[in-house]
């Protein structure tokens, strides 16, 4: 059963980072910044955490390097 659910959500991961470079191809640091993100899965994030962040790159959000720095800053 977790592995079943750990794999739908490497889908819905696979999935939202493509639709996030569709969506932001013109952005030349958000290939980056999903690489970085998909890199840190199981070592620093969860699944739900870089699902959380490539929504908001999708949607145009900041980037990840600008929450990391936002929240190191508090």
């Amino acid at each position: 059963m977790i592995m079943k659910k750990q794999q739908q959500l490497r889908s819905v991961v696979a999935d939202t980072a493509r639709a996030a470079l569709v969506v932001r191809s013109d952005d030349p640091e958000v290939r980056g910044q999903i690489a970085g993100l998909l890199g840190s899965l199981d070592d620093t994030l969860s699944y739900e955490q870089v699902l959380k962040e490539l929504k908001a790159l999708r949607a145009g959000g900041p980037s990840f390097s600008t929450i990391v720095a936002d929240t190191s800053t508090k």
